[in-house]
């Protein structure tokens, strides 16, 4: 079935915020947690070593709204493996924070490793 069926005259914005109003319409309807990826835009490349914020979502602030939890991940493009943080930065019913977890590039994985990591 089609969620959206964009028209030529509709941007890119307003195409990505249809489509995030009726995947959270569905995982309220169906009771199933839906996961949606996202990119940043390019303003996050801009800053270097900079994390990342939910303000970057690319073309869509909708995306933001109607999560709700959104979680973002950070590592260095410069090593195929190492350090990662993965940044709880919503939860509309809890805390937010960071988790250090270990990125293994060969594989694009990202694991829990607090017991090697201290």
């Amino acid at each position: 079935r089609v969620l959206f069926r964009s028209r030529p005259r509709d941007g890119r914005t307003y195409e990505v915020a249809e489509v995030s109003k009726r995947i959270k319409s569905i995982a309220r309807k169906t009771g199933v947690t839906m996961i949606v990826l996202a990119q940043l835009s390019r303003e996050a490349e801009r800053e270097k070593d900079a994390l990342p914020r939910l303000s970057q979502i690319a073309d869509s602030t909708q995306i933001e709204r109607d999560a709700d939890v959104a979680l973002l991940l950070h590592r260095s493009r410069d090593e195929a493996r190492g350090r990662a943080l993965l940044m709880l930065a919503k939860q509309r019913n809890g805390s937010c924070g960071n988790i250090d977890v270990w990125y293994e590039g060969p594989f694009t994985r990202f694991e829990d490793r607090r017991v090697e990591l201290e």
